[in-house]
């Protein structure tokens, strides 16, 4: 895992992309084998989370029709998945760390950068997935109780999916690209929400795209296909993220704040 992702022997700075929409597909291209190895680290950190769905589904099978029992159980699991978010977090802010290096064209130590991802950014991450996971739960118990009626409970998760999550999603990046405050870090979020709505909200469906296997009736059958999405999927969706949320900074922040991070991996005339 510490081993060193370096450029080609053959690289010429003309060879690199020369837009951000370019740029996702040729580190599609030629470092799919790296995103995968990010996958399976995301697979890592995301195993409380499936034990936790196990206990879940056994505590559920084992209530039977108890109403009261099985309201309690779910309640329980949104308020323990609020830790195993909180874990999946510290992984993801060591995943951005290598995904920043390799959309910049730095080398990669897997090991070294995980770790120092985490430790830069472990304490954000950890209270920007606290804050997401609760009002998540809190959603979900919304609709448990039909508070509001059959149809106004819905209201809760719809404004958790198309304007908490975009505003949080251009925070963490924010957070995670420039040494800022937590103030300036939300500040961001909620003007690029507004600046840049229909492609944050994109980048949001589709890293939410797995919310759809709550459809699939059989939960071990879930679990498989989210273990799936987690390795193969997910880093292709966090990296076109990632470098969309580049692109909007090299628009709206880099020029007058951070010239020197401006179209940065990209070929420069």
């Amino acid at each position: 895992m510490a081993r060193k992702v370096e450029a080609k022997e053959d690289f010429i700075p003309s060879n690199l992309p020369h837009t951000r929409k370019e740029q996702f597909f040729d580190l599609l291209k030629n470092n799919y084998k790296e995103l995968i190895k990010c996958g399976f680290l995301l697979l890592l950190f995301s195993l409380p989370f499936f034990v936790l769905t196990i206990i879940r589904v056994m505590l559920i099978h084992g209530a039977g029709d108890d109403g009261n029992k099985i309201i309690a159980i779910e309640i329980l699991f949104y308020g323990t998945n609020i830790i195993t978010s909180m874990v999946f977090s510290l992984g993801l802010a060591g995943i951005l760390k290598i995904f920043k290096r390799l959309i910049w064209n730095e080398p990669i130590f897997y090991k070294h950068d995980l770790l120092e991802g985490i430790k830069e950014n472990a304490w954000r991450f950890l209270l920007f997935s606290f804050l997401l996971s609760l009002l998540y739960g809190l959603s979900e118990i919304v609709i448990i109780f039909t508070i509001g009626g059959p149809y106004l409970c819905y209201i809760s998760k719809v404004l958790y999916l198309v304007f908490f999550c975009p505003f949080m999603l251009g925070a963490i990046f924010f957070s995670h690209t420039y040494k800022s405050s937590l103030g300036t870090a939300f500040k961001a979020g909620i003007i690029f929400m507004f600046k840049c709505y229909p492609s944050t909200i994109l980048s949001c469906l589709s890293i939410e795209v797995f919310l759809l296997l709550s459809l699939i009736p059989f939960a071990f059958m879930r679990l498989g296909i989210l273990a799936l999405f987690i390795v193969f999927l997910m880093p292709i969706c966090i990296l076109g993220v990632s470098i969309n949320q580049f692109r909007i900074f090299d628009k709206f922040v880099n020029p007058l704040n951070y010239p020197q991070y401006v179209g940065k991996g990209l070929y420069k005339e």
